[in-house]
């Protein structure tokens, strides 16, 4: 899937068949998907690292982990690794 717009707390992405869908999302999920779009381009995708987000998020260690864990089952990310072995989410 890719985003292609977020606005609100709504997301609209286009599947594999091109077909637009809309998915809910909370204020703290849309923030952190900004966040995450504002990240470098690692492999030509925008990522972030855990505490590069905690950095620009307004809420707890738990709430990130909540939040990121809600966006990768919505597959609105996907987790991978950086070479040094730390976690990046990449927008998906």
């Amino acid at each position: 899937m890719i985003v292609v717009i977020i606005k609100n707390i709504y997301i609209f992405v286009r599947n594999k068949n091109k077909e637009t869908m809309t998915i809910s999302t909370t204020e703290l999920e849309s923030k952190v998907l900004a966040i995450i779009a504002m990240g470098d381009d690692y492999e030509e995708t925008p990522t972030e690292g855990f505490k590069e987000i905690m950095r620009s998020f307004n809420g707890t260690k738990s709430q990130l982990k909540g939040v990121l864990g809600s966006l990768e089952k919505k597959d609105l990310i996907f987790i991978g690794e950086y070479p040094n072995g730390t976690s990046a989410y990449h927008l998906n």
